[in-house]
């Protein structure tokens, strides 16, 4: 940064060094982003480009009728993966689909864990188990998108990081009204120099014709 100059000047500045120095943050932000949005495809090509197996959801028997009760159900999930709290329970959309337990550990980013048990809801067998600590590679920065998009990684500094992404936020609209600024300042530059021609063709045609 160049502060030894006009406002125009600090104006530039500005919007040259916080345009780089916000490019990788807004990069970052809008790949998590993309991550969240189109997670499956995007869950895939980290499989991929990592060498890991894409994991596909385990299916439940699809001839039973007869359903557990919640607890039970819960019971064995804490069995399968103990300790840590209980945050969501995801129920069956369609016949065939698993019983989702959700649970967060201590030191989970993600507000509301990344450690999931899947569970037939007929017999109560446990299908897998997801649990964060043991992921690939792959998993890890798909587990890693939602507290990175908005600003959880910094642990006990985690409060000053979310200001800073906010503020990171604002940079797209900082920038947009210091470059309108600097077209501005163009501009009037340009209509100065195209009036400055003028009077100065004026004079000189004033004084050919002089006699």
């Amino acid at each position: 940064m160049r502060w030894n100059t006009n406002w125009k000047g600090r104006n530039y500045e500005l919007h040259r060094v916080g345009g780089a120095l916000a490019c990788g943050g807004l990069i970052v932000i809008a790949l998590t982003g993309t991550a969240l949005v189109w997670a499956t495809w995007f869950g895939e090509t980290l499989s991929r480009a990592t060498g890991q197996r894409s994991k596909v959801r385990p299916r439940a028997s699809l001839s039973a009728t007869k359903v557990l009760s919640l607890d039970v159900l819960v019971q064995r999930a804490d069995a399968a993966f103990s300790g840590g709290q209980l945050m969501r329970i995801s129920f069956p959309a369609k016949v065939g689909a698993p019983l989702i337990v959700r649970k967060k550990m201590p030191g989970d980013l993600h507000p509301n864990g990344v450690n999931y048990i899947y569970l037939d809801p007929h017999s109560g067998r446990v299908l897998r188990v997801d649990a964060a600590a043991r992921a690939a590679i792959d998993g890890r920065l798909m587990n890693a998108r939602y507290p990175v998009h908005i600003g959880l990684w910094g642990g006990s500094l985690s409060t000053l990081t979310r200001i800073g992404h906010a503020l990171l936020g604002l940079m797209p609209l900082a920038l947009f009204i210091s470059g309108l600024v600097l077209w501005w300042n163009r501009q009037q530059r340009a209509r100065r120099s195209k009036r400055r021609k003028v009077v100065v063709q004026d004079v000189v045609e004033s004084t050919a014709v002089m006699p």
